[in-house]
């Protein structure tokens, strides 16, 4: 019922928030990462009870805990990784499913021998009851910075809620981007479908990416396509296959619409972040034809760059919203056709330019 899956980053605690019966935000605890940089990526369960971190920094590392309130902290650890060879980028995304039982980390440019040629590695694990045991290890043979954490927002790993698909990108593939996506039949984890490419050099295909909570559609970002102007692609998983379903073009230079986006659980509802123009527009399909929903979502100041992250709740009815400069975000509600802010604006000193999700 609202955002208790989301959490906001800050170098050094991090901070979840949780809405009291009155609709404001309070804090429910601190996650501290020691050292100075603190952590690259968060991603939550559906219910806010489990929280997956992780950080590319010295070495890499991902920790994942359980909300206890008998804890001094509010949580306790159920699990943390680490990998160990120079170059690596363990830890630079992860994602978890909604139930928490399943976790992707992905090893950006790493050197480990469970990659090839250094181009990135997908680690896929399965709660056995008492730890996460790492499942499946994808490792890539061609491309550059498989799963690497974007400057300035965006997202290269998505987990569908169902925890059966994950998808991963490579936004200098080919100098255009790639994404692939990966599927679970109950045994093991294979691709799903074809690889999904840019439409042209330097478009930085596949900067966001959402899943449906089936995985049945993807929707993926690429902000610096068309001019600029930016574009998002939804897809449906047909036959074995990804078909395009609907293309959302920028409208505006240096708009980088697709610097973010997020589909509901049904795939109808898509929110997309114009960074470049400070805002949000929502789209929504009925019985095929795409238009917007409601009006633009603006951020508090004009510099702030709003849209630099977006999220949808599951019905596509809330949404929050952050900036990359401002440090803030807002939370709004469609009610009586229009996008209503909920509460008031969510600030942090320190607020992360990037965050991860599983929704």
């Amino acid at each position: 019922n609202g955002f208790s899956f989301e959490t906001y980053v800050k170098n050094n605690p991090e901070y979840t928030y949780q809405p009291d019966p009155n609709g404001t935000w309070s804090k429910i605890g601190n996650i501290y990462w020691y050292g100075t940089n603190g952590s690259s990526s968060v991603s939550l369960s559906s219910d806010g009870s489990i929280v997956a971190t992780s950080s590319y920094y010295s070495s890499g590392r991902v920790r994942v805990y359980q909300r206890d309130t008998n804890a001094s902290n509010g949580w306790t650890e159920l699990f943390s990784n680490t990998v160990s060879d120079y170059g690596s980028n363990y830890g630079a995304q992860c994602a978890l499913s909604g139930d928490g039982q399943r976790l992707a980390v992905t090893n950006a440019r790493g050197t480990s021998t469970t990659t090839t040629g250094g181009e990135g590695s997908l680690h896929i694990y399965h709660w056995n009851g008492s730890t996460y045991e790492e499942h499946t290890v994808i490792a890539t043979t061609t491309g550059d910075k498989w799963g690497e954490l974007h400057t300035y927002g965006g997202n290269s790993l998505y987990m569908s809620t169902d925890g059966n698909t994950v998808v991963w990108s490579d936004i200098d593939y080919n100098s255009r981007g790639q994404v692939k996506a990966y599927t679970y039949n109950g045994t093991s984890w294979s691709q799903k479908g074809q690889d999904l490419t840019g439409s042209n050099n330097n478009d930085f295909f596949g900067r966001s990416l959402s899943l449906s909570s089936d995985g049945r559609f993807l929707a993926i970002g690429s902000p610096d396509g068309n001019g600029d102007k930016g574009y998002v692609k939804l897809h449906e998983y047909i036959n074995n296959y990804w078909s395009l379903r609907y293309t959302y073009n920028g409208t505006e230079s240096n708009g980088y619409a697709g610097m973010s986006t997020s589909i509901s659980s049904d795939g109808s509802i898509l929110a997309i972040g114009e960074r470049g123009k400070n805002r949000i527009k929502v789209m929504q399909n009925v019985s095929g034809t795409w238009s917007q929903l409601g009006s633009n979502l603006a951020g508090t100041y004009t510099t702030g760059r709003f849209g630099t992250n977006v999220m949808l709740t599951p019905d596509g009815t809330m949404l929050i919203g952050s900036d990359e400069s401002r440090s803030q975000a807002k939370i709004f509600q469609y009610t009586n056709n229009d996008w209503i802010q909920n509460t008031g604006n969510i600030w942090l000193k320190y607020m992360a330019r990037r965050y991860n999700e599983s929704s």
